[in-house]
C-alpha cells in the first residue's frame, strides 16, 4: 500500500486528489508529517510536489525523482519510476527566489533542486520510515525566474505529474 502526502493541495494532481494527504509547506510541516509516519502501515510514502530549478538546462514541468540530498544521503532505488530523471535535492528553511541565490546554493551543494521540505523531513523520519520514502519533484520555477513568475507554470507542473505519476502507477482518471 502506497501513501501519497503533499506539502499542498495545489501540488496535488487531480487524479490523486482524494488519496493524497497535505501536510503544509516548510520545516516545522515536514517535521510534524516525520513524527505522523512513524509506524506506518505504507509499504512505500511517495511524497510529491513543487521545487525550483538550480541549473539553466531545467525546465518548468520537468518530473524529477530524488535520488540524493544535499547532505550526501542517497535514497534507496525504486523500481516504481524507472523512467524518471533523477537529481539531487537541498532543501532551504526560506523561500529561494533569484539567480544569484540559487546559483550560490548549486554551487554549494552541487543540487539541481530546491524546495522547503524534503530534507528535513528525511532528518527527523525513522530510519524504519526512511526505507519507504519517494520524493519526486516538478519543477515550477527555473533558474532564471522569480517564484511564480508565470500562471502557466503551475498548470505545466500539474499537466506532467499527473501523467507520470498515471504512467507509473497505473492509476486512471
Amino acid at each position: 500500500m502506497i501513501g501519497f502526502f503533499s506539502p499542498t493541495i495545489f501540488e496535488v494532481p487531480p487524479t490523486l486528489l482524494y488519496k493524497t494527504k497535505t501536510f503544509g509547506i516548510g520545516h516545522k510541516r515536514a517535521v510534524a508529517l516525520a513524527r505522523k509516519l512513524e509506524g506506518s502501515p505504507f509499504s512505500k510514502i511517495l511524497i510529491f510536489g513543487c521545487a525550483g530549478a538550480l541549473h539553466e538546462n531545467i525546465r518548468s514541468g520537468q518530473i524529477f525523482l530524488v535520488e540524493t540530498l544535499s547532505t550526501g544521503v542517497r535514497m534507496e532505488a525504486t523500481d516504481l519510476f524507472p523512467n524518471l530523471p533523477r537529481a539531487k535535492l537541498f532543501s532551504s528553511k526560506t523561500i529561494v527566489t533569484g539567480t544569484e541565490k540559487k546559483r550560490e546554493i548549486q554551487s554549494l551543494t552541487q543540487a539541481s533542486l530546491v524546495d522547503m521540505e524534503m530534507e528535513f523531513l528525511w532528518e527527523a523520519a525513522t530510519s524504519a520510515t526512511r526505507k519507504k520514502f519517494i520524493f519526486i519533484r516538478g519543477v515550477l520555477d527555473e533558474l532564471n525566474d522569480g517564484l511564480f513568475s508565470m500562471p502557466y507554470r503551475w498548470l505545466n507542473y500539474q499537466k506532467n505529474i499527473s501523467a507520470t505519476l498515471r504512467q507509473n502507477l497505473r492509476i486512471s482518471d
